[in-house]
């Protein structure tokens, strides 16, 4: 006799002889018995892809939900290709996302992976991408029998991302009672991950009084140059 159960699931059955006329008592319980493990049935969900250098971004996403794994989660594998120019798949992938969905033609169709071996991980970062190239992005979750369909895809530029470092030689003298010059140099160019379209400069107000010192951050100004009068509107 066999019972639709759950993977990875402990049970404990109890029986009863039948006939005609009635049932038996029940018998004792059994000891616990656990299903095997079985592919999980859902991926992790992914909820962003940042570009982190020009050749890198950062991929997070959120655990499958425990119902979902049926068994001990491994880990994660990252399916990563580059799509062709002004090209955007979006969720119309050809990708089927159903259960009996088997990933042999997503891996292939996916020639590039990268295998996340903790399932206590919640980011990674693909690195020694393409510059200036377009790419789409899926997970699946893993367990020790296979690997769950895969997540819906998201797709990335890669070419630019925030500056790395800030502003160098950073100079402020006062030019009058009421106005400061400040002077800077731009960023090494290798830290820029991009064309530089201006610089934020945040002044912050200090004043002394009998409690001590005091700071005021003032609203910052964008800049184009290297260089600014900051006057007595601060």
């Amino acid at each position: 006799m066999q019972f639709k159960l759950k993977p990875f699931t402990s049970y404990k059955l109890r029986m009863l002889a039948t006939n005609d006329v009635g049932d038996s008592v029940l018998s004792k319980e059994t000891e616990a018995v656990t299903t095997l493990q079985d592919v999980p049935n859902e991926p992790p969900v992914i909820l962003s892809v940042k570009p982190t250098t020009t050749t890198s971004v950062m991929v997070q996403w959120k655990r499958p939900t425990e119902d979902s794994i049926n068994g001990v989660l491994t880990g994660y594998r990252l399916y990563y290709r580059e799509l062709p120019a002004n090209t955007s798949t979006g969720s119309d992938s050809g990708v089927q996302t159903t259960k009996n969905h088997t990933t042999s033609a997503f891996i292939t169709t996916k020639s590039t992976f990268k295998t996340v071996s903790s399932a206590s991980l919640t980011e990674f970062e693909l690195t020694q991408l393409k510059k200036f190239k377009h790419y789409q992005i899926m997970m699946t979750s893993y367990n020790i029998i296979g690997e769950s369909p895969p997540s819906t895809p998201v797709e990335v530029s890669v070419g630019e991302a925030a500056p790395s470092v800030a502003p160098q030689s950073i100079k402020v003298s006062a030019v009058s009672s009421s106005s400061l010059e400040v002077t800077w140099d731009m960023p090494p160019l290798e830290t820029q991950n991009g064309l530089i379209q201006g610089y934020k400069v945040t002044p912050r107000k200090t004043s002394i009084n009998r409690q001590g010192i005091n700071t005021t951050c003032l609203p910052g100004e964008r800049q184009w140059g290297t260089k600014t009068h900051l006057d007595k509107r601060l």
